[in-house]
């Protein structure tokens, strides 16, 4: 792949002297593995607002790439819409599908990030003292598979998940890799 492609704009090439039409579509960063893909889209959004771009809710990621999250500012800045992607392998050929979507942007108030409001968080170490027993779940490993929260109990619908779940809950508190997993369910 070339390190740049032009978009094409009604039967030809973006002018030269239009600095959004004459983007490039894709762009190699400095960084080995980076590349920037424009949409062909300008972000605007109201005043006090921006952009989260992000890898796509409920989805399964991809194992050749991820999506590099970040703010675009533009509640004050109306530029081209990017998405940044790192390439985990770069010795395989990577297919992008026009079926499946690279990247979501997900509309954020900029009040959301601003110092005054992250000043305002508090976080404390997650301990037995800090935990309220009435936020925690509880699982019955013992016969059916079944968890409960705070308002009762909470489905576990299938029989997948019920296995995933118990596979889980014997090696409670120790990391279980996927190709364990796999073996466990």
């Amino acid at each position: 792949m070339a390190a740049q492609t032009m978009l094409r704009v009604r039967d030809g090439e973006a002018p030269d002297d239009d600095p959004v039409l004459g983007l490039p579509v894709f762009s190699v960063a400095p960084e080995p593995g980076l590349l920037q893909v424009w949409t062909g889209l300008i972000a605007r959004t109201p005043p006090e607002w921006s952009l989260l771009v992000r890898g796509v809710p409920n989805l399964p990621g991809s194992l050749t790439y991820e999506v590099q999250d970040g703010l675009i500012e533009s509640g004050w800045w109306h530029g081209p819409l990017v998405g940044n992607l790192r390439f985990r392998r770069t010795d395989e050929v990577v297919r992008l599908s026009r079926r499946y979507p690279l990247f979501a942007m997900q509309p954020v108030p900029s009040e959301a990030y601003q110092s005054r409001t992250l000043r305002q968080l508090d976080f404390v170490p997650a301990d037995s003292d800090t935990l309220d027993e009435t936020r925690q779940m509880r699982y019955q490993r013992l016969g059916p598979v079944t968890a409960a929260g705070p308002q009762g109990p909470v489905p576990v619908a299938g029989p997948k998940r019920r296995a995933v779940l118990a596979a889980l809950l014997l090696n409670a508190n120790r990391v279980v890799s996927e190709r364990q997993l796999s073996n466990l369910v």
